[in-house]
């Protein structure tokens, strides 16, 4: 998985607005990793949706290649939200996206993010 993109003291947290502000990750990751690392931390109807995406990118995308899932994850791991692909940087924000891109990181685990957060190694 790659981290791409921090939102600090972010208020969008488990489909809501107006939460208690905390730094957000964007995280891209293949189908693979989202079915192993991802899953665990979904609500039902948030399993539900991301079956459906990986439904419809197989369906559209024929063969072999790797499909990318998005999320937006909270520093503790408290909330974790499927986004799409271009919401960084979607006409959503009217030129104030809340996202700053930071050098990308590998991780292997959400857990690393916590760790990220308090500026422990990777």
């Amino acid at each position: 998985m790659i981290v791409r993109y921090i939102w600090k003291e972010c208020k969008f947290q488990n489909g809501s607005w107006n939460n208690k502000p905390i730094d957000s990750y964007w995280i891209e990751c293949s189908s693979e990793e989202a079915n192993h690392c991802i899953k665990p931390f979904l609500s039902e109807p948030q399993i539900k949706r991301l079956e459906k995406e990986l439904s419809y990118q197989s369906l559209n995308s024929p063969g072999k290649g790797i499909k990318k899932i998005y999320v937006l994850v909270s520093n503790d791991l408290s909330s974790v939200q499927l986004t799409s692909a271009h919401y960084p940087f979607g006409s959503l924000w009217n030129a104030y996206s809340p996202f700053q891109k930071i050098e990308e990181i590998e991780i292997e685990n959400l857990e690393q993010i916590t760790r990220m957060s308090t500026g422990e190694n990777v």
